[in-house]
């Protein structure tokens, strides 16, 4: 169990160099920005990932599972990678979301197999009722 914010942040910066991730993507919070950025509480035998804004919870996730933590983590990280990549190689006619999806899940993938099929499978629901629109 990771006991200090000290060591979950060596982890996120060690599995974010695999990915060459920008290093502002990888800092771990550990009090409210204000601004909506999640934050990590670490208690007796668990995590909790804020986030809040303006003094108002927007969402708390908690697990016990560092992987699950180091997931949501990295995630956040990866979107914003995946999301630059797709506006520097946009194509015209096909829904954004297929580039957008295709980098989250690659880039995921360098990190952990694991956590590929998790964002598949997150992918897969909202596709359920979001479908692709190409033009």
């Amino acid at each position: 169990m990771v006991t200090s914010i000290r060591e979950l942040q060596s982890m996120v910066a060690e599995l974010g160099a695999k990915i060459d991730a920008p290093k502002p993507l990888l800092i771990v919070l550990t009090t409210p920005a204000d601004d909506g950025a999640p934050y990590v509480e670490i208690h007796e035998n668990s995590f909790s990932y804020v986030s809040s804004e303006r003094g108002y919870e927007i969402y708390r996730k908690s697990t016990s599972s560092l992987d699950e933590l180091l997931y949501w983590i990295l995630a956040r990280a990866v979107r914003q990678m995946a999301v630059k990549y797709e506006l520097e190689n946009r194509a015209g006619n096909c829904d954004t979301r297929r580039l957008y999806f295709f980098k989250f899940i690659q880039l995921l993938g360098q990190i952990r197999h694991e956590w590929a099929e998790l964002a598949k499978l997150d992918i897969d629901e909202i596709l359920k009722s979001s479908p692709y629109i190409d033009s």
